[in-house]
């Protein structure tokens, strides 16, 4: 019989033909089919008869203890117990297992093996891996006293010893009793009371020699062995290997961690993210990480020698996360780690600190030379810097201005690609200001809240003087579409027009009216900034302004608005608190801290917009290019393209593609990042070693699972204010239907959410940090609001009423 025919002989006897072909010591054996199979045998020599049917022993499915076995079988009961083993493949038991693992119950083909006995005085298993823990590089072994059977079963305890290189743990048990040859029926085992229950069932050198010989079993499969092995007068034989089932979904905790985190990433990617947005931003990040530390004085060379932490991003089922670990040892490298870490972690919204010292190839320059360095950086950066943003505008607006609004329509998808690389090299690597500009942010705002700690039990004055800051340009679409709807409002057939319409209608008689060219104004400049606007799959007002009409429309159904008395309460809050400070702080440097962390805070915001702006060109160049592919048939439709990564369309433009079919590349991303829509990643997890094999994406932080109090929520308090009101859960713009005069609860929020703000009496947010957008602009516009509520989604729906304080951040449910 062909031992190299997996279908024909069965799993068990394949590998041990491999076994005997590669010069390991197996007892003596062959197969069978059918008793009536012409084989020869020592009729002075006892037999071990097992199962090998097709499919038993691969790598899905081991059968193990399935089918019977029997051992020391005389010579001339071997035909019965081969029709036995063949009689119980085909038993309940064996056709529900197979159910169970979809396998085939029709036809099932069962080889027999035969094999020489080997009466054992220790014997056991041995797993390549760690079945448990999952460590691929341990070797794990249990033995006990005569044959294996009783440990097979479960009858008997055994000896357990785990080998990590050369050193070996040993968890010794009692073994009172061990399973032998019965010399008295001459067939059979029988069990019989141990002498020395409390005996190591193996010496130092037979864990080392089972340990080499699994090793090399290894090797021979290279695949993780189950084996069953046996000691008789000394000599070790191997009775059989299979594959271990157990590990597919265990992660093996011995190598490399990796800890993920999507703390303020997931404002701007919120969701699956497609593989074009992914494959733009990873670099992207990677990019302005380097440029930070070359602005904090950070050596070229030491960044050079730590390249491999600069892979800041992950995509874990479709869901952009930060590598932490890496973001961690980023910061490790500038001096004085441990006092920005804090300040960083407050930024990041990162909620539970790191439990680890993160590991970089240390600067070889003296520390104390390089905090001064640092110190002098920063000075002269923050003198520098009103300037350098004013370039930075200039450069920026040249850039973009002569591709934006249109006027990529018409160019080949090879003038696409070099437009792309043109705006990497001029601005995506020179991003500079606006880095440092954050930093500052994070600096002064963290300054400013210590400074008021000693004053301020409630931790929220801080965020009173940063609110009514004039010239912030995330809150001017607001005023623009309050505007709008002020004048639709003022015009009694505009307004009937517009409430007693479908947004298609609008849009389809809306150039009748005079307003139109107030909205096209706003689509030409606010068209990108929209919810998910960081996210080039994103539909936005200038793909589709029927998104905007419907805004418009809740503003028109609020009825007219005094845009002067907003202003007036954002005033009067930070006038109130201007006049706490005056009375309790006589420090000469608040006044120097309190005027950079409002100038910062807002150019925070400002410069935000113009990554709105490139972002939006980008979007433009990729839709562009998808428009060129569908239209020579390369791919089905234009938004096609934001299922293949921005390699992939660069490689096929320009002849380096290794695949040419992106239609059937396309319909499996799809299929697969539709999968991922019903995936619930947590929001902090480990992976080790290769991250997209064995690890589990939804493991939670017990430090996360509640964050109430009394009964209560809490979250951050970013703007005073109480309120009382029925919550309306929002996820996007099309279930904002009935937020008026509702508290808005979210997931998370980017600039793009702010026209939805006015329109809630406050704002409730699940993700964020004190300075993340929604926490901003909310100040600004003088709308409570409180950010970082953990389970916030999960404690409430739609229509409970609540009360909230965006001072302290408490949120009392009352029904």
């Amino acid at each position: 019989m062909d031992f190299n025919n997996e279908k024909e002989v069965g799993g068990k006897a394949y590998n041990l033909g491999i076994l005997t072909k590669n010069g390991i010591n197996v007892p003596k054996w062959f197969v069978v089919t059918s008793p009536d199979d012409e084989f020869e045998i020592d009729e002075n020599k006892l037999y071990a008869v097992r199962s090998s049917a097709v499919g038993e022993d691969n790598s899905d499915n081991s059968f193990a203890g399935q089918m019977e076995s029997y051992l020391y079988v005389k010579p001339c009961d071997i035909k019965q117990r081969i029709q036995d083993v063949i009689d119980s493949a085909n038993s309940d038991r064996i056709k529900f297992y197979r159910e169970q693992n979809g396998l085939d119950n029709e036809n099932i083909k069962v080889g027999v093996i035969i094999q020489e006995m080997i009466n054992s005085e220790i014997s056991g298993v041995a797993f390549s891996s760690d079945p448990i823990t999952g460590e691929r590089n341990s070797v794990v072994i249990s033995s006990v006293f005569g044959l294996g059977e009783g440990l097979v079963s479960g009858e008997l305890d055994a000896d357990t010893f785990t080998v990590n290189g050369n050193e070996i743990s040993k968890r010794l048990v009692n073994k009172p009793y061990k399973i032998i040859f019965d010399k008295e029926k001459g067939y059979g085992t029988i069990k019989i009371p141990n002498q020395n229950p409390q005996e190591s069932s193996l010496s130092d050198n037979q864990i080392k020699e089972i340990c080499g010989k699994v090793r090399e079993i290894v090797s021979i499969y290279g695949k993780p062995q189950d084996i069953e092995w046996a000691y008789e007068k000394g000599q070790l034989y191997i009775l059989q290997s299979r594959p271990i089932t157990t590990l597919e979904n265990l992660a093996d905790k011995s190598q490399q961690e990796v800890i993920w985190d999507n703390s303020n990433i997931i404002e701007s990617y919120s969701g699956v993210t497609t593989p074009l947005t992914f494959s733009f931003i990873k670099d992207v990040y990677t990019e302005v990480y380097k440029q930070f530390l070359l602005i904090m004085g950070v050596e070229q060379e030491l960044i050079e020698e730590n390249s491999d932490i600069f892979q800041m991003l992950g995509l874990i089922e479709g869901r952009v996360y930060y590598n932490l670990l890496n973001w961690y040892r980023l910061l490790r490298l500038m001096p004085g780690y441990e006092i920005n870490a804090g300040f960083m972690e407050s930024m990041m919204g990162v909620k539970q600190k790191l439990n680890q010292i993160p590991k970089v190839k240390p600067s070889r320059k003296n520390e104390y030379v390089r905090l001064f360095n640092l110190v002098k950086s920063l000075i002269i950066n923050l003198f520098r810097l009103p300037k350098d943003i004013e370039k930075f505008y200039t450069h920026i607006n040249n850039t973009l201005s002569p591709y934006e609004n249109g006027k990529l329509e018409g160019k080949t998808s090879n003038e696409l690609v070099e437009i792309y690389y043109e705006l990497e090299s001029k601005l995506m690597k020179k991003w500079q200001a606006p880095l440092v500009n954050d930093f500052y942010a994070m600096i002064f705002y963290g300054l400013l809240k210590k400074k008021l700690s000693k004053i301020d039990s409630n931790g929220t004055l801080q965020n009173d003087l940063l609110t009514g800051e004039t010239g912030i340009i995330s809150t001017e679409p607001i005023k623009r579409i309050k505007e709008i709807s002020n004048k639709i409002c003022l015009n009694e057939e505009l307004k009937e027009f517009f409430l007693n319409n479908s947004e298609e209608e609008i849009q389809k008689h809306l150039t009748e009216y005079e307003i139109n060219k107030d909205i096209q104004s706003f689509i030409n400049k606010f068209g990108n900034r929209c919810i998910g606007e960081l996210k080039l799959e994103t539909v936005t007002y200038k793909q589709d302004a029927k998104l905007l009409l419907y805004i418009i429309k809740s503003y028109v159904r609020q009825g007219i608005i005094d845009l002067d008395k907003e202003r007036e309460k954002e005033q009067e809050i930070r006038k109130n608190a201007e006049n706490i400070v005056k009375e309790k702080i006589k420090s000469p440097f608040f006044g120097f801290i309190l005027k950079n962390a409002r100038l910062r805070v807002k150019n925070r915001e400002n410069l935000r917009f113009e990554r709105t702006r490139l972002f939006g060109l980008v979007r433009e160049i990729f839709l562009e290019l998808g428009k060129n592919f569908a239209y020579e048939n390369i791919i089905e439709n234009k938004r096609d393209i934001f299922y293949l990564t921005k390699e992939e369309i660069f490689n096929y433009v320009r002849g380096t593609s290794v695949e040419t079919d992106l239609k059937t590349l396309i319909s499996r991303r799809k299929e697969q990042f539709k999968l991922f829509e019903d995936k619930h990643p947590s929001d902090r997890f480990s992976t080790y070693g290769i991250v997209y094999k064995s690890n589990d994406y939804t493991t939670e932080n017990k430090a996360e699972e509640n964050n109430k109090t009394d009964g209560d929520l809490s979250g951050i308090g970013c703007c005073a204010g109480i309120v009382r009101a029925k919550v309306k859960i929002v996820r996007s713009v099309a279930e904002s239907s009935g937020l008026e005069g509702c508290i808005m609860v979210a997931e998370r929020t980017d600039p793009g959410w702010v026209p939805l703000f006015p329109i809630s009496k406050g704002i409730l947010v699940e993700r964020g940090s004190i300075l993340s957008h929604s926490a901003i602009v909310a100040r600004e516009m003088g709308i409570p609001a409180i950010v970082g509520i953990n389970n916030l989604l999960t404690a409430l729906k739609d229509g409970d009423e609540i009360e909230m304080d965006g001072a302290t951040g408490v949120i009392r449910i009352i029904k």
